[in-house]
Parts: structure tokens; C-alpha cells; sequence
């Protein structure tokens, strides 16, 4: 495969995202070969950034349709018949960003995120999310519920203007669960309701208990506490919703929720 010239075809959504990052600077190979997209789930190979040849080729899957079942498919695929040893999964959430300007822009800046943050750095597989107001999210496969058809995309509204905050409605339910994984560095982590169907992001910002932020500031380095605890459910636009009012479980809720725990294990 050689390096792909910017195409100029119709509407393909991969098509026109190749053509805008050839135009930025990236070198791609690998467009419309059918063998890379019917067998390992790929639309192209990135196999340099502008200004920064790399040595670890990326694979790209566009979409503009959120669909779950696609997104396992394409990690079941990449796990077991990879094509490239890291590999991202995009999604641009509405036709209409291909004709905004700086959609581009903000892929480049979601890919460039997979490869060279460090955070990224033993990661395989990612996930990305371009959002109407071209802000964009990237987390690894391995945050990602596999068992759940939970993540989603909820639209912005038409009368929402980039920039402004979005407010999102929270239940009023108390939900148990445990705390799962807490990264003290980046102040949160990720909470599993106590029927382990729902995963939840979780920040030190919306603990309100002062003996579970105690808890969670005295921690040096990242874990796995399985931490008993109560909260509500924020719906949010992002690929989790966030747990809100976190706060320690009560001493009996605490010992059914780590029986569970254990009987699941």
C-alpha cells in the first residue's frame, strides 16, 4: 500500500475525514482497500502526524451512526485479527459536522490524544467521540462496558450555542454500588452498580461524604478499592453518565453490596 493522495469522491464519511487530515499533513495509506475494512474493521492507516513521523501505525474506523453492536464488532475484531497494533474507533455524531469547519481539526486532535498521550501509552484499542461543538472525548477499549449496550450519544440541542453549558438532569433514585477503580493523580475513577450492569464515572468533585473524600485523598497511587457506596445517576452527553452525591454505604448495605461483590467474583 502506498501513500494516499487527498481524494476528492462524494459523500463517504471516512472519505472526507482522509482527504482533511492528507490536507493537515497526515500520510495515510490503506483507503478503500477492501480486504483492511471487510477484515479487520479498518477505513485507513495513519502512518504519520504533521511534524511527527510515527513509528506505530494507527488504524481508523469512521462512523457516523452510534451503534453498539458496531463498536463491539470492531473490538472483538481488532483484539483477535488486528491489522495495526494500535487501532481507534471514531465517532463524528452528526452528518451536518462534515460541513462545519474545524471538524478536521478536532479529529486530528482526538487521534493525535490516542497516540501520544501517555495516558494512552499501553493502549491497543480506543474509543472517540467528536460532539456537535467539535469538543471531543477519547477513552481506551478496556473502559468500556462490554456485557452492556450502555454507551450513547445524547444531541445537543438546536438552540444551544458552542460553549454554553449544557445541564443535565440527575435522578432522584439513591443508587448502591461499589467503587470499583479510583485515580487519585486525576481525582476520579469508575463506580459498578450493585446488579453490575451500569458502569459510572465518578469525581472527587461530587463526593460530598467528607470520611469517603478522605478516604480517596489519603490513596498514593491508582486502585481498586471495591468501595461500598450510595449515589444518583447524572445523565450526561458523554460515553458514561457521571454518579453524583457520592457518599459511603451504610454498614449493612456495605456488607450485602461486598457479598455480592464476592459472589460475583
Amino acid at each position: 500500500m502506498t501513500a494516499a493522495t487527498s481524494p476528492q469522491w462524494g459523500f463517504r464519511a471516512e472519505d472526507r475525514v482522509a482527504s482533511g487530515l492528507m490536507d493537515l499533513g497526515c500520510g495515510i495509506i490503506g483507503l478503500r482497500d477492501e480486504r483492511l475494512d471487510h477484515v479487520h474493521k479498518i477505513d485507513f492507516l495513519i502512518v504519520k502526524f504533521p511534524g511527527n513521523a510515527t513509528m506505530v501505525s494507527l488504524g481508523v474506523q469512521i462512523t457516523t451512526i452510534h451503534d453498539h453492536s458496531k463498536l463491539m464488532d470492531f473490538i472483538h475484531v481488532t483484539q483477535h485479527n488486528p491489522a495495526t497494533i494500535k487501532a481507534i474507533y471514531l465517532e463524528i455524531v452528526s452528518r451536518p459536522l462534515f460541513e462545519k469547519g474545524g471538524l478536521i481539526n478536532a479529529v486530528l486532535a482526538a487521534l493525535q490524544n490516542f497516540q501520544f498521550n501517555r495516558e494512552f501509552l499501553n493502549k491497543t484499542i480506543g474509543y472517540a467521540v467528536i460532539h456537535p461543538d467539535l469538543t471531543y472525548e477519547v477513552i481506551s477499549s478496556d473502559m468500556l462496558s462490554l456485557t452492556t449496550p450502555q454507551l450513547k450519544i445524547i444531541e445537543l440541542p438546536e438552540s444551544l450555542k458552542p460553549g454554553e453549558p449544557l445541564i443535565h438532569p440527575v435522578a432522584s433514585e439513591l443508587i448502591h454500588g461499589m467503587l470499583t477503580t479510583y485515580h487519585p493523580d486525576k481525582g476520579f475513577g469508575y463506580v459498578l452498580t450493585s446488579d453490575g450492569q451500569t458502569k459510572l464515572f465518578a469525581h472527587i468533585s461530587k463526593v460530598q461524604d467528607e470520611n469517603l473524600r478522605n478516604i480517596l485523598n489519603r490513596a498514593a497511587y491508582s486502585i481498586s478499592p471495591n468501595i461500598p457506596v450510595t449515589f444518583r445517576e447524572e445523565l450526561t452527553n458523554k460515553p458514561f453518565n457521571a454518579a453524583v452525591d457520592l457518599a459511603l454505604a451504610s454498614e449493612d448495605q456495605a456488607e450485602l453490596l461486598q457479598a455480592k461483590a464476592a459472589s460475583a467474583s
